[in-house]
């Protein structure tokens, strides 16, 4: 099938009109008609136009968004408290672990929730830490809770919670994104990138068995880091189809997600991200109010000044120009133990195997054996937490009324009116693009939240 055949039984497929894809390259309608009918030569610049715009129609196709990462400590050492009322979980389902990370001195764990313990002299306290794995599995409580992680987020903050990091990923399912670009743009240093950050990296890698598959790609694999990672905002942007073939030799063509965007936010950049998705309950507003204010990608002009030069057409279509606004989803997955499996699989297995040969020429039974033994104390705990039903493992609402949520602190909410809004959104270090009515709008609704704890 010639390219012109292809781009009309694409089309065709997403139930688009030839007006539909003409509109969104800015040619007339019968000039694409000419153009599928093979009648005119294309250029490979407008070849590649058109292959976005039917990305853009297909209907599978949208952004999505989640938390990748969360990170909350809390000022006690009890526990218990914070597994009870901020993750309302059982803590009898949670296995604990006498080794902990960031100078915590143990951990409890449910599948990939992390609660970690300090010693009663060191004031870090207790630390909620939730891997991407560990997002996932807490949305499958979340959701046991009829809750959100915004009431997580509430949840945390009424009980004096100090939001440490926050990831919010944005899926390209389609790759939109063309990362090799938007890190050449980087390194061209010809104001094709525009922002506040200074810094970028571009970390390159390949594969000669994937560079076969995909006709000697010269970058695969390409991760951009725009900012310092050392401070308290930057942006990883990623292959992520890649990613999930190095880590899992998953195929490229089956990928779900094609490339990733990740927000990263640490310490006041992290409440303050909260604070926003709290009170407006709107993710594009908060992910892409932080993204327009830090970076830009522009396509070259040599014949225009600077000032006049378009956005890059691909990224003004990621950041809302054309498309459906984004929504925060939750994508739950069951608990699993499937890094064991691969274990097994991959390093045990042949060892195994040799064994069960041998036994069978030797006459013994030592594989057979292995598998009678007494499961020990934690691979017991962790079998338990397998077959539990994640209902038992959850704590639910009480007549749709969070118990924490009656008891905030005072002074925890005399902390959330004093915020100084304007501040924290100083122009020289800001985080959101806020104008004196909505700082205004945020102050009002931060005081009607406090209004309605009081009032439960």
């Amino acid at each position: 099938m010639q390219w012109h055949e292809q781009i009309k039984a694409r089309r065709l497929e997403y139930n688009a009109t030839q007006d539909d894809v003409a509109k969104l390259i800015s040619i007339s309608r019968k000039h694409y008609e000419r153009i599928e009918g093979a009648k005119v030569k294309v250029s490979d610049g407008l070849k590649n136009n058109i292959e976005i715009a039917l990305e853009k129609l297909n209907p599978k196709y949208k952004l999505s968004s989640i938390f990748d990462y969360v990170r909350v400590r809390f000022p006690t050492h009890d526990y218990e408290k914070v597994i009870t009322n901020v993750l309302k979980m059982d803590c009898k389902h949670f296995q604990r672990e006498v080794f902990g990370f960031y100078g915590y001195a143990g951990q409890y764990r449910y599948a990939d929730i992390v609660v970690m313990v300090s010693k009663e002299d060191d004031e870090r306290g207790t630390l909620i830490e939730l891997k991407g794995q560990g997002c996932r599995r807490f949305e499958g409580i979340l959701k046991t809770q009829h809750r959100e992680w915004n009431d997580f987020f509430i949840a945390c903050i009424a009980n004096e919670g100090k939001f440490k990091r926050i990831d919010i990923a944005i899926n390209d399912t389609a790759g939109i994104l063309d990362i090799p670009v938007l890190a050449d743009k980087c390194e061209a240093n010809t104001k094709e990138w525009r922002g506040i950050f200074k810094k970028y990296r571009v970390i390159a890698s390949g594969n000669s068995q994937l560079r076969e598959q995909l006709a000697g790609k010269a970058k695969m694999g390409t991760t951009l880091y725009i900012g310092s990672v050392k401070s308290d905002i930057y942006f990883c942007v990623y292959e992520k189809d890649y990613e999930q073939f190095e880590k899992f030799d998953k195929p490229i063509e089956t990928a779900e997600v094609k490339n990733r965007f990740e927000i990263r936010l640490k310490n006041d950049r992290a409440f303050m991200a909260v604070m926003d998705l709290i009170n407006f309950d709107d993710i594009e507003r908060t992910a892409f109010g932080i993204i327009n204010r830090y970076v830009s990608f522009h396509e070259r002009d040599d014949k225009k000044p600077l000032s006049d030069w378009q956005l890059d057409h691909r990224w003004a279509w990621f950041i809302g120009n054309g498309r459906e606004r984004i929504k925060l989803t939750m994508k739950p997955e069951p608990y699993s133990i499937e890094k064991t499996f691969r274990w097994l699989r991959n390093s045990v297995a042949p060892s195994i195997a040799l064994v069960y040969n041998i036994d069978k020429v030797e006459g013994i039974n030592f594989v057979k054996d292995l598998l009678n033994i007494k499961l020990p104390k934690k691979q017991q705990k962790l079998f338990e937490q397998y077959v539990a039903d994640i209902v038992d493992v959850s704590i639910p609402k009480i007549n749709g009324i969070e118990k924490d949520d009656v008891n905030i602190p005072k002074r925890k909410l005399e902390a959330i009116e004093d915020i100084d809004i304007r501040r924290a959104f100083h122009k020289k270090d800001n985080l959101l693009k806020i104008k004196d009515e909505e700082i205004k709008k945020l102050k009002e609704q931060l005081t009607m939240k406090q209004f309605m704890f009081e009032a439960v």
